[in-house]
């Protein structure tokens, strides 16, 4: 998933219609939500892991593209 995949309202799936209704219900408490791209695989400590969990998530939801 990219930060383009979020902010492309023509993008539907499961996954970021999830993520779409958290960061508006969370706005709706006076929360603000940032995104910051990080370039992957630079050896960015944390990255790789964070890397590999997401993909796994990703692939539970593939298929479900509109």
């Amino acid at each position: 998933m990219t930060l383009d995949t979020l902010q492309n309202r023509n993008k539907h799936c499961i996954l970021i219609g999830n993520i779409r209704k958290e960061i508006k219900r969370l706005g709706g408490q006076k929360w603000t939500v940032l995104f910051n791209w990080v370039k992957a695989h630079v050896g960015i400590k944390g990255n790789e892991m964070t890397d590999r969990l997401a993909k796994k998530e990703a692939t539970y939801y593939i298929g479900e593209l509109v």
